[in-house]
């Protein structure tokens, strides 16, 4: 379905169009993972965290930039109707990419992470996260003809239970359908990221590196000290300070406090509620002023810090072997 989508970004229906993979993957990892994906994610941790995961309804009076947002909808429903009902599949799809974009712009400018912080803010918190989760709302419901599934968890994750083939876009998708006091939940990742595996040529026997010294290995018996657990992240912030390091809170059957190198790579309120595989028996140590008790593990690409992470909501404390 992810494919399908792509083609009909890049592709007018009923003529050829050419396959690529580093395109496919480039336009997965950039529409689907960073945009949609990551959208959805930090949209439901912020609303989960900051309403008791329940929809908020929206108080006080919207400002320009929410009305803009509604305007901005709008406009892309129309647009979107209309290059479907002309069987211009791409065009109806760049149009709602486009207010994807529009969305991402107004979390960053609206920064309901910092309203949060305000005790007077409240009013105003509520307002844009409604906003957002009503934006999530409209944005599933154009999605679901070419991604059914996708549509069906983030409608799921926003407490509406409607079967996805029931939906009438004209109906169903456009600002104020959410109602206030649906219950929410953070759905898994929708879309994590895709690597392609580069093929290597064989190298010859003369390029081929000699063999390490014994002194770089360990042995099974060494290696079996480091004691790997699963945990989950129960609240996050960044240091003063420090560009590149978020203080976690995590659950791994007793709640630990962990520095982690990740700012960079996430945003604090996305990681809330996530599995993460945690170094838990290394020893005490103080990072900028601040101890750490265990190293939460990522690996390290050409884009950044991964989290590792496991592919079920196994227990926290969870040994892993």
């Amino acid at each position: 379905i992810s494919l399908m989508r792509k083609y009909l970004r890049e592709m007018s229906f009923g003529l050829d169009a050419s396959f690529n993979e580093d395109a496919l993957v480039g336009r997965y990892n950039a529409d689907l993972a960073n945009n949609l994906g990551n959208l959805v994610s930090r949209v439901l941790a912020m609303a989960v965290n900051y309403f008791h995961g329940k929809v908020p309804a929206a108080e006080g009076e919207a400002e320009e930039i929410d009305q803009d947002l509604t305007a901005a909808l709008e406009r892309t429903i129309r647009a979107y109707n209309e290059d479907m009902g002309e069987l211009a599949f791409h065009k109806g799809l760049i149009a709602l990419w486009e207010y994807l974009d529009s969305v991402n712009r107004y979390v960053a400018e609206t920064e309901p992470f910092n309203l949060a912080k305000d005790p007077g803010g409240r009013a105003r918190l509520s307002r844009v996260i409604y906003t957002l989760l009503d934006a999530l709302n409209s944005i599933a419901v154009l999605i679901s003809p070419v991604m059914p599934v996708t549509a069906g968890k983030i409608l799921g994750a926003l407490g509406i239970e409607k079967p996805v083939d029931d939906l009438r876009l004209a109906r169903d998708a456009g600002p104020g359908r959410l109602a206030p006091g649906n219950a929410l939940k953070r759905p898994d990742a929708l879309f994590p990221r895709v690597e392609l595996k580069k093929e290597e040529e064989p190298e010859t026997p003369k390029e081929q590196e000699p063999m390490k010294d014994a002194e770089d290995q360990v042995s099974f018996e060494e290696f079996s000290r480091v004691k790997l657990k699963v945990g989950v992240v129960k609240s996050a912030q960044r240091i003063k300070g420090a560009k590149k390091l978020l203080k976690l809170t995590v659950d791994l059957g007793e709640v630990r406090q962990i520095v982690a190198g990740i700012a960079r790579d996430y945003e604090p309120e996305e990681l809330v509620g996530r599995r993460v595989v945690v170094a838990a028996n290394l020893k005490p140590v103080k990072i900028m002023g601040v101890e750490s008790s265990g190293m939460v593990l990522a690996a390290s690409g050409k884009e950044g810090f991964s989290l590792l992470t496991t592919d079920s909501d196994v227990d926290p404390g969870s040994e892993v072997s």
